[in-house]
C-alpha cells in the first residue's frame, strides 16, 4: 500500500504529466461540441443528392469529430485509472474532510469517461441517421 504522502505526490506529478493531454482534450470537446449536435439536428432532405450531401456532412462529423473526442477523451481517462484505483482502494469517504488532490482527480477521470461515453452516444446517433437518410430510404 502507497502511503498518503507518497500517493499525493505521484497524484500532483501525474497531474502535471497529463496536463497537456486533459487541455487538449477538453479544447477540442468545446470546440466540436455544438458542431456535432448542428448536423444531428438537420433535417433529412427529401432529394437524393440532398440526402448524400448531408450523410457526407454526417461522416465526416463521425470521423473528424466524434471519433477523436472519443480517442482523446478515452485515452486521458486510460491514464487517469491506475491511480483512481489506487485512490480507491487507499481511501475513505468522507463528506466534509476530504483530500482535495485525490478529489480532484477522481472529478477529472469523471468528466473524461463521460466526454468518452458521450462520444460512443454521439457515434451511434449519427450512425442511425446516415442509416436513416440513405437516398431511396423514406424519409
Amino acid at each position: 500500500m502507497i502511503a498518503a504522502a507518497e500517493l499525493d505526490r505521484q497524484l500532483i506529478d501525474n497531474f502535471q504529466a497529463v496536463a497537456i493531454t486533459l487541455a487538449l482534450a477538453t479544447v477540442f470537446f468545446g470546440i466540436q461540441y455544438q458542431k456535432v449536435l448542428d448536423v444531428l439536428s438537420e433535417q433529412i432532405p427529401a432529394g437524393s443528392d440532398a440526402r448524400s450531401r448531408l450523410i457526407g456532412r454526417l461522416r465526416a462529423s463521425l470521423i473528424y469529430r466524434v471519433v477523436p473526442i472519443g480517442a482523446i477523451g478515452g485515452a486521458s481517462a486510460y491514464l487517469f485509472l491506475p491511480a483512481a484505483a489506487t485512490i480507491v482502494r487507499s481511501g475513505r469517504l468522507e463528506f466534509w474532510s476530504f483530500d482535495f488532490i485525490r478529489t480532484a482527480w477522481m472529478l477529472v477521470l469523471a468528466l473524461l469517461a463521460l466526454t468518452f461515453v458521450w462520444a460512443w452516444v454521439q457515434f451511434f446517433r449519427i450512425a442511425a441517421r446516415i442509416r436513416k437518410a440513405r437516398p431511396g430510404d423514406p424519409a
